[in-house]
């Protein structure tokens, strides 16, 4: 490969990537814009709120992606391309329970948690959270198979997707408001553009690194809905037999927590996973009889 073809190469790369960030950025601040034109600042601050703490989800999945990414380029850089599909089935899989674990109590207690740091929230606060929570889960399923496409630099039509999608929910949105719609039919848009890039990315996935769907299916998206189904319901379960407040929350908590943790071990991950676990929780329990020792 000569010098020019390998500018061209990292030049499209970085073009096609620009493209889905600059898309990226005009939906994080084009949303805000809108909000505040139609209904000022204070349903702009509800929004505000939201990606706090939406950020503060996506900052424990992330570091799953962070330390499996170098192992899915360096396997697509060694041409092992069985290892490229495993790994990024599992970073799908894993970067959703992690944020899953934390966000399905959150949405079912938003309002309590919200009233717990905030006192008096602004109107749409609840609502604006728990939208914005399931869009990063949604993103989360498929955050793996982004990885795999991009590892082999083919990401061309990836990307293409990605941007037009994310730069087309800010007219959609607007018209929607223009149309007299509630604000959260913004958000509601956002969650249907995540659903979207979803199958885009099962999709090129398939294409270009030889992901089965049938398989993506089954060792994705049946373990996971399995596990929030359940966690979900236990959730219910809580919030229907008791009244609102502190305790309420706590049991909801453990009620999930201890759901997510029972249906994850059992339907969440399997057993080759399974036995790395052990594995390692037998080291740290070797580690702590010699140091009381």
């Amino acid at each position: 490969m000569n010098d020019r073809t390998l500018l061209r190469e990292l030049t499209s790369f970085a073009g096609w990537y620009t493209f889905a960030s600059v898309g990226s950025m005009g939906r994080g601040q084009g949303i805000p814009m809108i909000l505040n034109v139609f209904f000022g600042v204070v349903v702009n601050a509800a929004y505000g709120i939201a990606n706090q703490v939406n950020g503060l989800m996506q900052f424990f999945a992330t570091a799953i992606l962070q330390s499996i990414r170098p192992q899915i380029i360096k396997s697509e850089g060694a041409q092992d391309r069985i290892r490229v599909k495993k790994l990024s089935l599992v970073a799908c899989r894993y970067m959703f329970f992690l944020c899953a674990l934390f966000s399905i109590p959150l949405i079912i207690e938003m309002p309590y948690v919200l009233h717990l740091w905030l006192g008096n929230p602004p109107e749409y606060t609840v609502g604006f959270c728990r939208l914005v929570l399931l869009s990063t889960l949604l993103f989360m399923i498929t955050c793996g198979l982004g990885t795999a496409i991009d590892a082999t630099g083919n990401i061309k039509w990836m990307y293409i997707w990605m941007g037009s999608l994310h730069f087309l929910n800010l007219p959609v949105g607007y018209f929607l408001l223009k149309a007299g719609m509630s604000a959260y039919s913004v958000l509601w848009v956002v969650v249907g553009e995540e659903l979207i890039c979803m199958w885009v990315r099962i999709y090129l996935a398939n294409r270009i690194v030889g992901i089965s769907v049938r398989k993506f299916v089954r060792r994705v998206i049946v373990p996971i809905t399995i596990v929030t189904g359940a966690t979900v319901l236990a959730g219910i379960v809580a919030i229907f037999y008791m009244h609102t407040g502190f305790l309420r929350l706590v049991v909801t908590s453990l009620l999930c927590t201890c759901t997510f943790l029972i249906t994850g071990w059992f339907c969440g991950i399997e057993n080759e996973e399974k036995s790395r676990f052990k594995n390692i929780m037998h080291n740290i329990t070797a580690q702590f009889k010699l140091v009381k020792r």
